[in-house]
């Protein structure tokens, strides 16, 4: 009896594991990791629907994708096979992943698929079309280029008798902290996208979540009503950029920040506070957002420092899973694409903030 049921159990996990994709030993370990990860950092259960294999830009096999059902919602997991961490994961995204054709991490927020015999790539985020070998060789020569913000920040000063206050919502069974609005979908904007007949990215887009945001949540004049709308917003900004910088793309966290002042400036009320540029620091984070001040953040993704993906990113920081710490648990930020939403990326990744 004990000989038949063992086989039936070995039977059983051969068949979960093949429904999952799962194909050696290596990835159930993988999967065990990501499952582990998920769900003791958000007091959550997960039940895995398919795992997926995804090349860095140098073709190596180096992440781990897996996608699960959460709560009802759609969610998913990249694990950095390198460094054996969960690098990005969603508790509710509408990200499609495939098996047909082999994908490629270019950012921790954007993943291609390839079709090399066509040559041409399509973005599973943003659904950008590339040239295969032209997006290719982009990221070879960016591989070793220097992507750091490197302009002098100014100091963020936390008062010496500061103490932690609790005035942010709490979600979940372990209470992740969240400042308010930190888990409305409609604050989720798109970069490079809905800026009229200007050229924007993520510097532009964070910009405009976080006056929206500020003014939904916090202040009702931050947002003037005549940018009513994520479109009028970004022309808005994109007007400021072009005025002072001749540019309204590939913008510093100094840039941004004084951008976003400027219209602060212009257009808000009286209780609307202008920003700044600082680097980051799990201090100044958690100031930031616990009852200090208790409010969103942007912050600088860097691109990553052993190459594997070339583009830096902005987005909000608006929590933290439970229990996190400087080099533990993880950041809750809007990613700044619509089906991406809300993720959850390591503590330690951003390098400078805005608030």
């Amino acid at each position: 009896m004990k000989k038949l049921l063992f086989v039936f159990i070995t039977l059983m996990m051969v068949l979960i594991f093949r429904s999952y994709n799962v194909s050696s030993d290596d990835n159930a370990e993988n999967l065990k990791k990501v499952i582990y990860t998920v769900e003791s950092n958000n007091g959550v259960n997960i039940s895995p629907l398919d795992t997926y294999d995804m090349v860095d830009i140098s073709g190596e096999k180096r992440f781990f994708v897996v996608t699960f059902m959460c709560d009802g919602n759609n969610g998913f997991a990249i694990l950095d096979k390198e460094e054996d961490e969960v690098a990005i994961y969603a508790l509710n995204s509408s990200v499609e992943f495939v098996h047909e054709k082999p994908m490629m991490l270019v950012s921790l927020f954007d993943y291609v698929v390839i079709d090399e015999e066509n040559d041409s790539a399509v973005s599973l985020v943003s659904g950008i079309s590339y040239v295969f070998s032209d997006l290719s060789k982009e990221l070879q020569e960016r591989k070793d280029i220097d992507e750091q913000d490197n302009e002098e920040d100014n100091e963020f000063l936390i008062p010496d008798d500061y103490i932690e206050e609790s005035s942010m919502e709490m979600n979940g069974t372990r209470s992740n902290i969240i400042v308010y609005g930190g888990n409305d979908t409609s604050l989720v904007y798109k970069a490079g996208s809905n800026s009229g007949s200007y050229s924007t990215d993520c510097g532009i887009n964070a910009s405009a979540m976080y006056l929206r945001h500020m003014n939904n949540y916090f202040y009702y004049s931050y947002v003037s009503s005549a940018h009513s709308t994520e479109t009028l917003l970004k022309i808005c900004l994109a007007e400021i950029s072009y005025n002072l910088y001749s540019a309204t793309s590939d913008l510093t966290m100094s840039k941004v920040a004084a951008i976003t002042s400027t219209y602060i400036d212009t257009y808000s009320g009286t209780y609307a506070d202008e920003v700044s540029s600082y680097s980051y620091s799990w201090a100044n984070y958690t100031y930031r957002i616990n009852g200090g001040s208790g409010k969103p953040c942007i912050l600088r993704v860097p691109a990553g420092t052993t190459g594997y993906w070339t583009q830096a990113h902005a987005v909000l920081g608006v929590g933290y899973t439970y229990g996190a710490t400087d080099s533990s648990g993880y950041l809750i930020v809007n990613s700044g694409w619509t089906n991406l939403g809300y993720v959850q990326i390591p503590t330690s990744v951003p390098n400078k903030m805005i608030a």
